[in-house]
């Protein structure tokens, strides 16, 4: 069923906002309409605000604003001479879901998630580093806010962390480590703790109870410099992994001791023949002699 939103003012019935239609996958065939649904919104628009302004302080409830059958929709209960629209609990949970949805398939970071959670191992901290990127996002969204809507989408941002945070690791759970890998774990924690130490500050984002319509501000959640800076943050982390760069080290000393053996070895002369052996008990030790031929 495709759908389309409309928001009208709620005393001259003008025409707010139109929203872009909800298409379902029969969109466009022959013979499939789109339910139209309408939500009142505001007072008057400015052309017949004087018209009403005796009335202001009247307040108007619309029982009727389906517009073309009687299908439930969670918007046709929806009507109050309000300058903030209202949405039930199941409309914030539908923007909070299509954020996650974003996060989880943006292109730039998609790939990063399950790397994070298993540099962090364990869910608690996975949780702690995703929900202060997070954190950072919304911060940096409510510096560049410009209108009261951006700094709504950077307070939609900031109050949906911890949930957004803790789906994201249940999407990729099986990168979490078990109990048994905790002593590991202990040690890495220090150069975590490093890398995601920030004084603490106070914000409004939990106490935040606006509700977001999604489409009005995914744009600028995504689409500018805070989502750049915040996709940044999260490379450097995953590039920070103390495993890997460990494994990298390792990696190169392992090349360096060889070349040096190679290097300053003995030379042979032409009867002799050099053996070469390794040591199973030391990692990438190398050793050589050389016997003449004819002995023992």
């Amino acid at each position: 069923m495709c759908y389309q939103l409309e928001e009208l003012y709620s005393k001259c019935r003008c025409v707010y906002y139109i929203h872009a239609i909800d298409k379902c996958a029969a969109y466009n065939q022959p013979g499939h309409a789109v339910q139209k649904r309408t939500i009142l919104t505001g007072y008057a628009c400015s052309l017949h605000s004087s018209s009403y302004a005796g009335d202001e302080n009247t307040a108007t409830v619309e029982d009727n604003v389906l517009v073309d059958d009687d299908t439930a929709s969670i918007f046709s209960e929806i009507s109050a001479s309000s300058t903030n629209l209202t949405f039930p609990d199941d409309a914030k949970q539908e923007a909070a879901d299509r954020l996650l949805h974003e996060l989880l398939n943006e292109f730039s970071i998609r790939h990063l998630w399950p790397q994070i959670v298993r540099i962090c191992r364990i869910k608690p901290v996975a949780v702690r580093v995703i929900v202060r990127y997070l954190y950072r996002l919304s911060r940096d969204l409510k510096t560049r806010a410009s209108s009261r809507l951006d700094k709504d989408a950077a307070r939609f941002v900031g109050a949906s962390r911890l949930s957004v945070a803790e789906r994201i690791i249940e999407c990729h759970v099986n990168e979490l480590r078990g109990l048994d890998d905790m002593e590991r774990f202990v040690k890495k924690q220090a150069t975590l703790d490093i890398a995601i130490q920030e004084t603490d500050e106070k914000d409004d984002f939990d106490t935040d109870d606006k509700e977001i319509i999604y489409e009005h501000v995914q744009q600028f959640i995504f689409e500018g410099a805070p989502f750049e800076s915040f996709v940044l943050s999260l490379k450097l982390f995953v590039a920070r992994d103390p495993g890997r760069t460990s494994a990298t080290t390792g990696c190169i000393r392992q090349s360096f001791n060889r070349l040096a053996l190679w290097y300053w070895r003995t030379p042979k002369l032409e009867h002799q023949t050099r053996l070469s052996w390794s040591c199973a008990s030391i990692t990438a030790w190398n050793c050589s002699t050389i016997i003449s031929n004819g002995h023992s």
